[in-house]
């Protein structure tokens, strides 16, 4: 697989750099550096969501942090962040080890032309 390669000068602000995750804004940021980036890799966006429990009672009464009648409801997508496919897969299943109660989801990215 065919690598693009950028170099980062003398005096980078490595701060900057390990801030961004992403090398070929950091690189496009700080100048030329030698940095290998694969030309394709399939970029996915990871997400989740929860369910949270809502108070349905008109009267809103909560006695002792227990609602008098409540529903478990999903929450909405959360985008955890974008990822290659193999990280995806592997954080996915990392995550849904130590949260069995969350739902979680791969979106793939459309390809640049």
């Amino acid at each position: 697989m065919a690598a693009k390669t950028y170099s980062i000068g003398p005096g980078v602000d490595k701060s900057v750099a390990r801030k961004n995750r992403s090398m070929a804004a950091v690189a496009a940021l700080i100048g030329s550096a030698q940095i290998a980036l694969p030309l394709k890799k399939e970029v996915v966006e990871l997400y989740f969501r929860q369910q949270v429990e809502v108070n349905t009672d008109p009267q809103r009464r909560c006695y002792d942090g227990a609602n008098y009648s409540s529903a478990m409801v999903w929450t909405e997508w959360v985008l955890i962040g974008p990822y290659s496919r193999e990280d995806a897969e592997s954080s996915m299943k990392t995550f849904q080890d130590i949260n069995p109660d969350r739902e979680y989801k791969i979106i793939p990215l459309p390809e640049e032309s």
